[in-house]
């Protein structure tokens, strides 16, 4: 898609270019080769900052070449790390395919993507990368699953009521249980007065659209059709 059409996932692109102002913070956790860094970092403009944080190798050796090809050093900061409720370190669950690695462990739904390979990457929670890079604005990931931990250590830096990013994020449904739970975060999200703004989903589909309808997001809802 990005290499036929020059853009990839243009609900969010859409989005966030609707979010972003000049001068804002953004953490981009799951940043993969830098395609939204980049995006988000033209956004915020030279007044503003991107930490883009990845995980992989691979994908983080792209990441900080793009970043450097497009002259954006000054904006973006990488970071070759994961995020997750507690500083630690963690075991990288690798894909077939480059965007599909993961700290969660592979479940049934997921598993034939695997390669049966894992290794070990380091951990930050999100207190301490506040306490390290100072508050962002604006959160964005797709960590396959794993946003349920991000979650989890976003809700204790919330303790602090000047601090409320704007979120961001993909949901993988097929990593969630009652041992992983998706549920209790966004719970305490709401207990802190966050609420659901914009949903994207492929209303055509009977497992998106006929469940968001479901849930009461109808055509009222929609701001765009791609």
């Amino acid at each position: 898609q990005l290499l036929k059409y020059e853009v990839r996932e243009p609900d969010h692109k859409f989005l966030i270019e609707r979010e972003l102002k000049p001068g804002m913070t953004v953490l981009d956790c799951g940043a993969n080769i830098g395609y939204y860094a980049l995006m988000m970092g033209k956004q915020v403009g030279d007044s503003g900052r991107i930490i883009a944080v990845e995980p992989s190798p691979n994908n983080y050796h792209h990441l900080s070449l793009n970043v450097i090809l497009n002259h954006m050093e000054h904006v973006i900061e990488t970071r070759h790390m994961g995020v997750s409720n507690e500083s630690s370190m963690g075991q990288l669950f690798l894909s077939k395919h480059s965007n599909c690695h993961t700290f969660h462990p592979p479940s049934q739904a997921t598993q034939e993507a695997t390669t049966g390979r894992s290794i070990p990457i380091p951990l930050r929670s999100i207190p301490d990368i506040v306490e390290e890079f100072g508050k962002f604005d604006f959160l964005r990931m797709d960590t396959e699953g794993f946003e349920v931990e991000i979650l989890e250590g976003l809700v204790r830096a919330l303790e602090d009521e000047s601090f409320r990013p704007t979120l961001f994020f993909e949901t993988h449904p097929g990593s969630y249980d009652e041992q992983h739970d998706f549920c209790k975060p966004m719970r305490d999200l709401f207990a802190h007065g966050y609420e659901v703004s914009h949903v994207v989903a492929n209303f055509a589909s009977t497992t998106g659209g006929a469940e968001f309808a479901r849930r009461g997001y109808g055509p009222d809802h929609v701001i765009a059709t791609f």
